[in-house]
């Protein structure tokens, strides 16, 4: 009993811990894959880029693998995102993002990175679409 009454208020310490986002990181680039209903830390929610993924009817749409390419043409993130949002911390700057999902099938779109105001944040949001019939829905 004594046992119980030690451990259990450890378990309920770690439960935040294990139920925030991670902010992964790849080189020194930070991002973190997530899926909606999951955002939680106003640190992800800043990230300068979001890359959302979904079908032409607008339902989240994840397993897509991910490059991002600078303006030089160089590769500077390449990842499988389960999940149908990716935030990332990008310079400012033109990137082009490539997206491959399971089918094989291939979405392309350029965006620019703002520069971040001191006083607040500016996110540049892009969006991947995939066709209904390839998707499924």
């Amino acid at each position: 009993m004594r046992t119980i009454l030690f451990v259990f208020p450890i378990l309920l310490a770690a439960i935040p811990i294990a139920s925030a986002q991670t902010i992964q990181r790849d080189k020194n680039l930070y991002y973190s894959n997530i899926a909606p209903g999951e955002l939680e830390s106003d640190v992800i929610k800043k990230l300068p880029v979001k890359i959302m993924l979904e079908s032409e009817t607008h339902i989240p749409y994840g397993g897509v693998f991910i490059r991002v390419f600078n303006s030089s043409g160089v590769a500077v993130f390449k990842q499988m995102c389960e999940k149908p949002w990716l935030f990332m911390k990008l310079p400012e700057g033109d990137y082009n993002v490539v997206g491959v999902d399971r089918n094989k099938v291939t979405r392309l779109k350029p965006f620019h990175v703002k520069k971040q105001p001191e006083d607040g944040y500016a996110q540049t949001t892009v969006k991947l679409t995939w066709p209904k019939n390839v998707v499924g829905y």
